[in-house]
Formats: structure tokens, sequence, C-alpha cells
């Protein structure tokens, strides 16, 4: 079965924000990232409501090339 790009987000919203408690309660120092595709980041990422949600959630990207293995950017809130 295929999954919506919208299904995925909010799985992987809930996942990020269940390992950002953790984390936060084991080690409150480290920061967590989620790592997204450079093509899913300039589709996707950039509707409004997936960027109300990153800024709301204080979400910190990384964007890379998985061809290339290369990170293109780093968001840090």
């Amino acid at each position: 079965m295929k999954c919506s790009l919208t299904y995925e987000f909010h799985a992987i919203l809930g996942q990020f924000l269940n390992y950002s408690i953790g984390l936060e309660e084991k080690e409150p120092d480290r920061q967590l990232f989620l790592a997204v595709p450079a093509d899913i980041y300039d589709s996707f990422f950039q509707r409004e409501a997936v960027q109300i949600a990153i800024n709301r959630f204080q979400i910190n990207l990384i964007i890379f090339e998985p061809t290339q293995k290369i990170i293109q950017q780093w968001h840090v809130h």
C-alpha cells in the first residue's frame, strides 16, 4: 500500500515529538534533527501547513541530497 506524503509526515511528526520528549528527559543538552531529502523539502515541506508545524514544534531540519549523500542545508530553531 502506498502512503501519501501527508500521512507519512503525520507519522514522522509524531515520532519526532516522542523522541524529542525522551531526549529532553535523558539528554537535555542534545538537539534532535529531522533529515529530509532535498526534493521532498523543496516540494512538500514548502506547504503552509507543514511550515506551520515545523515552526510551532521547533523542528530542526537537515536537508540532504540522497544520491550524492551531501547535506545541503541545516535549519535550527
